[in-house]
């Protein structure tokens, strides 16, 4: 009786062993129903990647799900591989290539284009012609000296007046004159010296003129100051011009230097137009002797005494003709 029940009691234990040996392989087969990854061939939407556990680890994989996103997904190869027929693309935005990258962070700097032509029109070059050059001619020119004494009307001629005029190629090419530029108060005038030589005034007298005349050059200081010197310092045009360009006046302003005595002074000159371009220039300036430090000479003359006026006017015949260059 005792052995039936032992024997009973084995029988059970293996039935029941069997029976929990049967649960457990259902139970690792479900697990792996469940826990097994698709096939590497098969894309999935939901964009699993499955992490292989190390040997160390139980042999059961763990699935890690990673949500799609644009800046987490790796870059596509420069060439996409097709995939294979029947397989289901995930869908995602392209993350940008690194030149793409590139581009955006340092975008290539834009050429200006060429302006359009402007409707203005371009100044040119403007070619100034060289200024024109007058010099005085050895002939036909006169510097006369008046003055009066206790006796008689006296004067004294000289006929060498140096020197030479430049002026701009307009004073010959517009007879008018409009576009000097050198012509106006405040602006540069031509260039003009003239220098007349004190020894050659002679005293115009029948008799003595020996004797007055070494008595001008010693009063005019001779010696030291051998020259009278002018030099032209405005010039300004009076009244109008006539059509053929002659005569012409002008207002002038310029240095006169007498005796070692340098003043400003101020009178009208004509200018003629005469053949083969050349230009007379006439005028007349009254002044002292004294402002230039002369002392108004006196002397006896034949038995006779004689003092000079202290007024004397100066007129003047100056020709030049345009120089060879």
């Amino acid at each position: 009786m005792l052995e039936t029940k032992t024997q009973g009691s084995v029988v059970n234990k293996l039935i029941l062993a069997a029976l929990v040996l049967i649960l457990g392989c259902q139970v690792v087969i479900i697990a792996k129903l469940f826990d097994t990854p698709p096939p590497s061939t098969e894309a999935t939407a939901s964009a699993e990647v499955s992490v292989p556990v190390p040997e160390a680890t139980p042999p059961t994989p763990v699935a890690v799900t990673t949500p799609p996103h644009p800046q987490a997904a790796p870059a596509p190869p420069p060439k996409p591989v097709a995939p294979p027929a029947g397989s289901v693309l995930p869908s995602r935005v392209e993350p940008p290539t690194p030149l793409a990258r590139q581009t955006f962070r340092d975008p290539p700097r834009s050429v200006p284009a060429a302006p359009a032509p402007s409707a203005e029109p371009v100044a040119s070059v403007v070619v100034v012609p060289p200024p024109l050059l007058f010099q005085a001619l050895p002939n036909g020119c006169e510097m006369r000296i008046d003055g009066d004494s206790t006796a008689h009307k006296w004067h004294c001629i000289g006929n060498i007046i140096g020197g030479d005029f430049e002026v701009e190629s307009a004073w010959q090419t517009d007879l008018s004159l409009q576009s000097v530029s050198c012509l106006g108060p405040g602006r540069v005038p031509p260039k003009c010296e003239i220098t007349i030589p004190v020894r050659s005034l002679k005293s115009q007298v029948p008799v003595a003129s020996t004797t007055m005349d070494d008595r001008m050059y010693a009063e005019m200081k001779a010696k030291p100051f051998p020259q009278i010197h002018y030099k032209l310092a405005e010039m300004t045009l009076k009244g109008e011009v006539p059509p053929t360009g002659s005569p012409v006046t002008f207002d002038t302003k310029g240095w006169l230097a007498l005796a070692g005595v340098s003043n400003l002074v101020a009178f009208p000159v004509t200018m003629e137009r005469l053949p083969d371009g050349i230009l007379r220039f006439t005028g007349s300036y009254e002044t002292r002797m004294t402002a230039f430090g002369i002392k108004p000479p006196q002397f006896t003359l034949m038995g006779a005494g004689l003092k000079t006026a202290d007024p004397v006017t100066l007129t003047w015949t100056w020709l030049t003709r345009p120089a060879t260059r």
